[in-house]
């Protein structure tokens, strides 16, 4: 199977999805990090999916994008490969992205990227989620928590909520029979939106509740 190259197999994708056009400089840093997925010596993603990333990766994790907002931090739980975080990252230098993941060679390769790349407004912390919640830099701090194939409702919602300020949201990528894992109003959230994604999957907009 040949490779998706640029404007060709899903980059006309991207490009209508953001706005960009073909000299923007994030088109080459969204093109690394494909070449850097492809190439990992670690499984990232699935070894069929390496020659999919654009339709069964990058297009699902930039649907979030228009739902972003103008500011404030964005947390990552259980980044693993990079998604979403690190396209979204790329598509907004102006938005501060933590990702967290607890295995060390998925970190080490974030890092890498990141450092090679210069994504100045990405940082990435070795540490189990459920346990940075607790610390205090991190704790209510963040606009956004954002979450692909990290665990189910009951695990992630919890956490999600501890490090949400009043009025954040999760952005939560689901398979669509998500409604089997729980009902999010049952962990203190709103189901905002239900968002149908390229790959066959769905995007979940969660609200915060409002206490009293």
């Amino acid at each position: 199977m040949d490779k998706e190259k640029p404007f060709v197999a899903g980059w006309q994708e991207i490009l209508l999805q953001t706005g960009w056009d073909a000299e923007d400089p994030r088109v080459r840093q969204l093109e690394g990090f494909i070449d850097a997925v492809r190439q990992a010596p670690l499984a990232l993603v699935s070894r069929g999916d390496r020659e999919r990333l654009i339709s069964r990766h990058i297009l699902p994790s930039l649907v979030a994008l228009p739902f972003l907002p103008e500011q404030g931090r964005v947390l990552d739980m259980g980044s693993g490969g990079g998604f979403p975080a690190v396209p979204l990252a790329i598509a907004r230098p102006d938005i501060e992205f933590v990702l967290v993941d607890s295995t060390r060679k998925k970190i080490t390769f974030l890092s890498d990227f990141v450092h090679e790349f210069e994504l100045k407004n990405v940082q990435v912390v070795w540490d189990r989620f459920e346990k940075l919640a607790r610390n205090p830099s991190h704790r209510k701090a963040y606009r956004i928590v954002t979450a692909r194939a990290a665990g189910k409702l009951p695990k992630l919602l919890p956490t999600a909520k501890d490090f949400l300020v009043a009025g954040g949201q999760v952005f939560l990528w689901k398979a669509r029979d998500w409604q089997r894992e729980g009902n999010p109003a049952d962990y203190g959230f709103i189901l905002d939106k239900e968002v149908e994604l390229p790959d066959g999957s769905v995007l979940l907009l969660l609200s915060l509740k409002t206490e009293g």
